[in-house]
């Protein structure tokens, strides 16, 4: 079996207000701010974005949308689903959280985001405690690899 090649292309960054608590397995995260940047790209997340997370025996299933204002002035549309593994307690396993994220745009700078398949792994996190503006936000950090030839 061939192993995966792939090359980093960016990290997100995406500033978090505590989540809004549906049962106890559907939670909604708010992105309440955020950035994208690495080499050649770069923008600023808009708002509406956030995390619909269901979690059920410790594993969650993240279902993430959003978008950002890129530094030529267009759109960048992203969705992605992952994967989270909780501790007892509250806190991620090992520290796993990886995703599959999905682009979509009509700029010709960053067209080449949707001609490819990413992943995404988390490289730091805080969870969020209160509200945006409470001081108490949380963040979350990826790590974005295109998966090569």
């Amino acid at each position: 079996m061939a192993p995966l090649k792939t090359t980093e292309v960016f990290e997100a960054h995406f500033d978090l207000a505590a989540p809004h608590g549906i049962d106890d397995g559907f939670l909604i995260f708010e992105v309440t701010d955020g950035y994208i940047k690495g080499e050649g790209i770069s923008g600023k997340t808009l708002t509406p974005a956030g995390d619909w997370m269901q979690v059920n025996n410790g594993i969650a299933t993240l279902d993430v949308r959003g978008q950002a204002k890129m530094d030529d002035d267009s759109l960048l549309y992203f969705e992605y689903k992952g994967r989270a593994v909780f501790e007892e307690g509250g806190g991620l396993k090992d520290n796993y959280l990886a995703a599959v994220p999905l682009y979509r745009t009509t700029s010709e700078k960053y067209g080449y985001l949707t001609q490819h398949q990413y992943v995404a792994k988390m490289t730091d996190m805080k969870m969020p405690e209160g509200p945006k503006g409470s001081g108490k936000e949380g963040f979350i950090e990826y790590a974005v690899y295109r998966i090569d030839p």
